[in-house]
């Protein structure tokens, strides 16, 4: 999610950041950051049952192991609920309900409900990672995906093509297959 945020936030206009070109065709940039990185997100489209999961993301000389609980408390707002994980060594992810919004002419205010017992978890992994990660998350003990995919990263500059800094960013979308 992070690394889509931040190349949403890169198409933004000067003033956020971009670099400008000026009447004379020459470029100012500015000081904006970026972090490069894994976003990951596991998501399913069959309702998660309730229960303890367990997430296993491992590659030569580097793993992590998270849990966490379905279902998740009920917001008495009505807004989707979120948690974070519980991973050893720490890791940035977070389990979150998933919501269902209808398009209007209106501001999307209100025009989103949560789904039951639907839920995907995302995040941010920092770690300089190459090759092949497996993930692998289980419930109750029980095996509900198992993979091994290929990192591939693209290069991103958030103040535009010809400044800095470069970052490199992957994105890894896993689906459950259905029960």
């Amino acid at each position: 999610m992070a690394l889509h945020w931040t190349l949403v936030a890169a198409l933004g206009v000067c003033s956020l950041g971009w670099a400008c070109e000026d009447e004379l065709g020459s470029h100012s940039c500015t000081d904006v950051g970026c972090v490069g990185g894994i976003s990951l997100r596991i998501q399913s489209d069959d309702a998660w049952p309730a229960g303890s999961y367990r997430l296993v993301l491992e590659q030569p000389g580097w793993a992590r192991e998270c849990e966490f609980e379905l279902p998740l408390e009920e917001r008495s707002d009505g807004r989707t609920a979120a948690a974070e994980l519980r991973c050893t060594p720490a890791l940035e992810l977070a389990v979150a309900q998933d919501s269902a919004c209808r398009q209007t002419s209106a501001p999307m205010i209100g025009n989103c409900v949560p789904v039951p017992n639907h839920y995907h978890v995302e995040g941010f992994i920092t770690d300089e990672l190459t090759g092949d990660l497996s993930v692998r998350l289980e419930r109750a003990g029980v095996t509900l995906v198992d993979e091994s995919r290929p990192l591939s990263y693209t290069e991103f500059r958030p103040n535009g093509p010809e400044c800095g800094p470069v970052c490199e960013g992957s994105n890894l979308d896993v689906v459950l297959p259905s029960e």
